[in-house]
């Protein structure tokens, strides 16, 4: 095989893996794409390009027990072909990770990679503001989330504010690392581009009330500042930003009081909801009900007077019902160890997405968000490219 067509297929993974981390701001359809093309591209590579070698994948001493404990949660599934899908969910997510260490080596794929977060953050921000001043989004045409009869939540191109929420937690890091770089070039043009960027998210991010969200970008903030000397500058700012949130009335600072609140609203239906789910796990404690069976299952356990059919608002939780005890923690074994050897980063966008990828996982106690195909896809994402540029 010649130089230029390894140089061809390399091109080719690199561009399905930029395809899907796009996708996760506005297109489920662009992340199956992007990594169907990652996918045909690295097999090909390893059938024509002899010279390909394989990169050593993360922490994986632990990945054969985890895909055994999933597999047990295949066979014991009521719905084989739903959990078989459930399966084939967590193997992509495995596959984005190893492709961000595959395709990420140079400085061109890092500037590669920065051109495609921007252009993600672009969309998603396009999405909420064209949401916020025209009533719907840009890309599908949804309508905001109503709050009350008057107040809206910005979801963009995503069906719930909380997703979109979501997704704004590591991209408000990386404008924010963006922006720092920009600075520290002297490429003033541009920082002032960024500041506007990073300006704009964080204002949709507001918009969308989604309490979760905001605090986990908080906590992204919190240890994205932990990295580098201006730390103790950067956690005061962070304070007092939070602080103004809590006391500055509003209907967020609202919403903000209500998580003290576990007997009225949306709190009282989210304590109902985590106890049906415990329920659930212990029917199967070990291996779960079934992968992806959540739905499914949840019609037998709920209160007889409860009409919908929802998720856990709790990721590790959910995935407990699902894949059981051993699934789950298996699962957030392997996670913590490769996001601990990659946590020395010595570079800024590095410890951008590996804060990113972290918020991701804190606000996953609030709500099911690696269920989603559009955030799944962009933590693992995240966690391939930082654990790329942490040399892992």
């Amino acid at each position: 095989m010649t130089l230029d067509h390894s140089a061809n297929l390399r091109f080719i993974k690199m561009f399905g893996f930029l395809l899907a981390i796009l996708g996760s701001a506005f297109s489920i359809s662009f992340c199956g794409i992007g990594l169907g093309v990652y996918i045909g591209a690295l097999a090909l590579q390893q059938i024509l390009d002899k010279t390909y070698r394989w990169q050593l994948y993360p922490a994986r001493r632990f990945i054969a027990p985890l895909l055994l404990s999933l597999f047990v949660s295949v066979l014991i599934s009521d719905f084989l072909w739903i959990s078989a899908q459930g399966f084939g969910k967590y193997m992509q997510g495995f596959v984005l990770l190893y492709a961000g260490i595959d395709v990420i080596r140079s400085e061109t794929d890092k500037k590669a990679l920065v051109g495609t977060l921007v252009c993600a953050c672009l969309i998603a921000l396009a999405g909420g503001l064209s949401q916020e001043f025209s009533g719907v989004d840009f890309i599908y045409g949804n309508r905001a989330n109503l709050y009350t009869e008057d107040i809206t939540r910005l979801a963009g191109s995503f069906k719930h504010c909380n997703d979109f929420g979501t997704f704004l937690v590591p991209a408000v890091v990386f404008a924010l690392a963006h922006l720092l770089v920009l600075s520290r070039q002297k490429k003033y043009g541009a920082a002032f581009l960024a500041l506007l960027l990073l300006t704009g998210l964080c204002y949709v991010l507001m918009r969308t009330m989604s309490r979760s969200a905001i605090l986990s970008v908080f906590t992204a903030l919190f240890v994205f500042c932990l990295f580098f000397r201006f730390r103790w500058h950067a956690l005061l700012v962070l304070a007092a930003a939070l602080a103004a949130l809590w006391f500055t009335p509003s209907y967020l600072s609202t919403r903000l009081h209500e998580l003290a609140s576990f007997g009225s609203g949306e709190m009282a239906e989210r304590t109902l909801l985590l106890r049906t789910s415990l329920a659930m796990v212990q029917k199967s404690p070990f291996f779960g009900l079934g992968l992806n069976t959540y739905s499914d299952h949840f019609p037998k356990f709920k209160p007889a007077d409860y009409p919908n059919i929802m998720y856990a608002h709790n990721t590790y939780l959910q995935m407990a019902t699902e894949a059981g005890l051993v699934g789950v923690g298996l699962l957030l074994l392997f996670i913590g160890v490769v996001m601990a050897r990659c946590v020395k980063q010595r570079q800024m966008l590095g410890a951008a997405l590996w804060a990113g990828a972290l918020g991701i996982l804190v606000n996953g106690l609030f709500d099911s968000v690696l269920q989603s195909t559009q955030l799944r896809t962009l933590f693992w994402a995240l966690l391939g490219a930082a654990a790329a540029l942490s040399g892992l």
